[in-house]
């Protein structure tokens, strides 16, 4: 018999095992920043959103600013918070790509009026 814990640890390892190094291309998404340096974001698309952290040590060496709406590609590796049982995505690398779409269509929405 597994604790709760314990499946979640065996939930982390095999995603970590499996995709330790991934690259994701989508629109950020509930922007925080804490006191300490870390970011914590949703990454999603038309269809999904996947939650993220970055470290400090990983989110001092960005050299722009993330904002809600901004398109991006992160590299990091999958894992799972064991606390909560909620899978995240370990960002390492960030780079821009653009305007998302969801910013695109509120600045059209906003000119338009």
């Amino acid at each position: 018999m597994l604790s709760v814990l314990e499946l979640n640890a065996m939930a982390r390892s095999l995603l970590e095992d499996r995709a330790p190094d991934v690259w994701v291309e989508g629109e950020v998404r509930d922007l925080m920043r804490t006191g300490a340096g870390h970011v914590y974001f949703s990454l999603g698309d038309a269809r999904a959103q996947v939650r993220c952290t970055m470290f400090r040590s990983d989110a001092i060496r960005v050299r722009f600013e993330l904002a809600d709406g901004l398109r991006i590609r992160v590299r990091g590796g999958l894992t799972v918070y064991e606390v909560r049982g909620t899978y995240q995505l370990n960002v390492r690398s960030v780079l821009a790509a653009g305007e998302g779409e969801r910013a695109a269509e509120i600045a059209r929405i906003k000119k338009k009026l």
